[in-house]
């Protein structure tokens, strides 16, 4: 009978003990925190591509990179030389700070046009924001005028005696990317002893790609690209080559492709004897891509709305989204096929969460040629193939029909006062013969 008394004893201790080692923890942690050097973290040692990588430049950079900030650890950063230091929000949304953390932090969103609000997070998140709260004294209740008892984070860092910068980039950067002039501009003033503190969410995936930029705009003519995204990934960051979508990440498969595709072309820009410094970057890139179509029909902006048959609503910077349960696109070709062709089709689905899905019946000159199945592991570019039979059956053209299956509007899912039935955002179509 005793033993089981202590067996109880000692379980609860071991629990308690426990609890206040995960509180501490939560507490102190901040997400993806690192000091840019050549010094390989233990967690990536093991990796058989950070065995060795190329230095150079790299501790010269005087970069630092995290998730939401922690007011105490950014204190604790900058203290000796907080002149030297320039924090870049790269948030698209109002931060404020409440006892050093981020609101969000505590569960709590807020923006102008809607006030505060509760982030949507599982049970056990919940629980810890309650926690949270309860221990750092966060106030009961909320309403408009309550902004005032938080600071925003250029008042914060301001008042620390630090720079405070962030780009002037929307939910689209990977797509409008006119920001990077003004970018570009904010690097080349830059001091030569400033030190960069970048920061997103969680420290990955935008951080990742900036500190990627920065290195770049410093070390273009003396390091190649592979080495520059492996360095990155190898010191903490992600793979920004990877465009396969993690089981919980936030990122879409297009998006990711997006992100890979911008970190090549500003490499390009960089070491392009006609691209920076003696031509700004929207110049640079629109010149690219009226260059390097490479046979692609572009429907980004509202180019070449010719094509499109029906089933499609207005242009927009990211491409021609179809509105509808069907939608439809006649291409031109420039002589009968010979073989099959192959049709890739650039662009993503709207997906209300991550657990949404799509399927796309794919009919080609009035004949059923594939169903395309997306979700958010498989958002992004996709290959049709279609037989040399069915491609000749429209001699000349090339008719291509998308069927949706089961599609609702943002109104009809409580996201938004949008009735249009969204389905696909085509970006661009390549069509090719298949070699015999």
């Amino acid at each position: 009978m005793m033993n089981r008394k202590y067996f109880l004893i000692s379980l609860i201790v071991l629990i308690f003990t426990a609890g206040i080692g995960l509180v501490y923890w939560d507490l102190n942690r901040v997400h993806s925190f690192r000091k840019i050097s050549s010094d390989v973290p233990v967690k990536r040692q093991a990796h058989e591509q950070c065995h060795k990588i190329n230095p150079t430049g790299l501790n010269e950079l005087n970069a630092y990179g995290s998730g939401n900030l922690d007011l105490d650890l950014l204190k604790s950063v900058i203290e000796k030389e907080p002149n030297k230091f320039y924090i870049i929000n790269l948030l698209q949304i109002p931060t404020y700070y409440f006892k050093s953390r981020n609101l969000r932090w505590y569960g709590i969103g807020y923006l102008p046009n809607r006030g505060f609000f509760e982030t949507k997070k599982s049970v056990r998140q919940r629980l810890m924001y309650k926690f949270r709260k309860m221990l750092r004294g966060f106030p009961t209740e909320l309403n408009d005028q309550s902004i005032t008892i938080f600071q925003s984070e250029k008042q914060v860092v301001e008042s620390l005696g630090a720079h405070f910068y962030t780009p002037q980039m929307d939910e689209d950067w990977l797509v409008e990317t006119g920001y990077i002039d003004e970018l570009v501009e904010f690097f080349k003033q830059l001091p030569n002893d400033a030190k960069l503190y970048f920061h997103c969410s969680h420290g990955k995936g935008r951080t990742t790609t900036f500190l990627i930029l920065y290195d770049m705009f410093k070390n273009a003519s003396k390091v190649s690209l592979k080495d520059f995204v492996n360095r990155h990934y190898c010191i903490g960051g992600e793979d920004v080559f990877n465009t396969e979508v993690w089981k919980d990440g936030t990122w879409t498969k297009r998006s990711l492709e997006r992100r890979k595709e911008l970190v090549e072309n500003f490499y390009d820009y960089m070491t392009d004897p006609n691209g920076y410094p003696n031509t700004a970057w929207s110049k640079w890139n629109q010149e690219r891509l009226a260059k390097n179509k490479d046979g692609k029909i572009n429907f980004k902006n509202g180019e070449n709305s010719q094509y499109l048959i029906y089933g499609w609503s207005v242009p927009s910077k990211a491409g021609r989204w179809s509105d509808g349960e069907k939608a439809a696109i006649e291409l031109p070709l420039s002589k009968e096929p010979s073989s099959s062709l192959k049709l890739e089709i650039e662009g993503e689905v709207l997906l209300f969460n991550k657990a949404s899905k799509q399927e796309v019946k794919i009919f080609v000159n009035k004949s059923y040629v594939q169903t395309l199945k997306y979700n958010i592991y498989t958002n992004g570019t996709n290959t049709i193939d279609i037989p040399k039979d069915i491609a000749k059956l429209n001699p000349g053209k090339l008719l291509i029909e998308f069927n949706f299956k089961n599609i609702k509007s943002q109104k009809e899912v409580g996201l938004n006062n949008d009735q249009r039935k969204l389905g696909l955002c085509i970006e661009s179509i390549l069509v090719q013969e298949v070699p015999k």
